[in-house]
């Protein structure tokens, strides 16, 4: 029988994938705007930190609140939440990688409106 305590695997790997309306719930607040560039928050948006190709959006969440912002969203693996930001806020695991399918969701599912037109040919 095999030791079930002597695998060592990070809670991301075991997360449930959230759905996003819950994820949002958590926030506790209506959510009108998301934007994850912190020289872009303002009162009435959602800032979304999230480690990127050359800097770390969760390094600007104290920006980003200072700024007024309503809440955050924040990348939630090896990363921990200072509760003195006073904040409304939700950890993601794998942020990054949702946060199209939750910009979706908040900006009202815009690409279902959007009709396709192909068009080929002999040399396409």
């Amino acid at each position: 029988m095999a030791n079930l305590h002597s695998a060592s695997v990070s809670a991301a790997s075991h997360a449930i994938r959230e759905s996003v309306p819950h994820i949002l719930e958590r926030l506790g607040i209506p959510v009108a705007g998301l934007v994850s560039d912190s020289r872009k928050a303002m009162p009435g948006v959602i800032f979304a930190a999230y480690p990127g190709e050359a800097r770390d959006g969760r390094d600007f969440i104290a920006q980003a609140v200072a700024q007024r912002v309503d809440g955050v969203l924040w990348e939630a693996d090896h990363y921990q939440w200072d509760p003195a930001l006073g904040i409304p806020n939700a950890g993601v695991v794998g942020l990054k990688t949702r946060i199209g399918e939750i910009a979706a969701h908040v900006y009202g599912e815009p690409s279902r409106a959007l009709h396709m037109v192909g068009i080929t040919g002999t040399n396409g």
